[in-house]
């Protein structure tokens, strides 16, 4: 199962100002494993503050919308569906403990539901493979690491898949009117998952360090491994080494600091 992708046959952002990514930006990302090859299947790019606060649907002006944006593909589709944007500057907000924590550092469209993110030139006979292996993991970026690590060959190792943020495998599936009159969200499994084929299929999820420490996290993790194995998938959970450096939090960090040889 070869992928055939060329990466000047279609723009990643049609109608976007798209920049190119800095050697800054290349650097960063080739120590989490992801070379120039996959960011350019991938499509990410870079916007000035003006664009980046459009494709989000902000107002210009009413913040710093600058930096890097991962276009979001559905497998045997040219053109992405939507757009995800990393901000170089967030907001800062100072906690009640006196720490200070980034605010609104990922920003999508508002009223957009929640969708996966599956690298561009991903096979559409991928969904449905059951022997292709597939690994979750939360944002885009540990995503791209895994991709990294998973096209290795004539055929990848694996299919990753990104949600943006641990609970975003669910979201609203519509709305109905309620006994009262009143239009009510129904909410559920977004309906991504109802394009891949789970049943008799090995699937391993790969949360961040903190599920092993974040009530809520440990939460969403167990309720996605119900929501799978109820699809019939084989749910497997990556387990962080305990040999893991307190400073790392992601896959992507974890390949950055010991390679992906010694990942794998």
């Amino acid at each position: 199962m070869q992928r055939a992708f060329h990466p000047h046959s279609a723009p990643a952002a049609p109608g976007v100002q798209a920049l190119p990514l800095t050697a800054a930006d290349l650097a960063a990302f080739e120590r989490c494993g992801i070379p120039p090859a996959v960011l350019a299947r991938a499509g990410v790019f870079r916007v000035a503050s003006a664009e980046g606060a459009r494709i989000v649907g902000r107002r210009p002006g009413s913040g710093d919308y600058s930096g890097i944006v991962f276009p979001y593909f559905w497998p045997g589709e040219e053109h992405p569906f939507e757009y995800r944007l990393r901000r170089d500057h967030p907001e800062i907000e100072l906690q009640a403990d006196g720490t200070r924590k980034q605010r609104n550092k990922y920003l999508s469209p508002p009223g957009r539901g929640s969708r996966l993110f599956i690298v561009r030139a991903t096979l559409p006979e991928e969904l449905p493979d059951l022997d292709l292996p597939i690994v979750v993991t939360g944002g885009e970026k540990k995503a791209l690491t895994l991709t990294a690590l998973a096209d290795t060959g004539d055929r990848p190792r694996w299919l990753a898949s990104g949600i943006p943020g641990v609970w975003n495998w669910r979201g609203k599936r519509g709305t109905e009117i309620s006994p009262s009159g009143e239009r009510t969200p129904v909410k559920g499994p977004i309906a991504d998952l109802d394009k891949i084929a789970w049943r008799g299929r090995q699937v391993t999820i790969a949360f961040d360090t903190n599920v092993r420490t974040n009530p809520d996290v440990q939460a969403a993790h167990w309720q996605l491994t119900r929501e799978l194995t109820r699809r019939g998938a084989a749910v497997f959970w990556w387990h962080w080494p305990p040999s893991t450096p307190g400073e790392l939090n992601g896959i992507d960090d974890l390949v950055g600091a010991w390679g992906p040889e010694q990942v794998l």
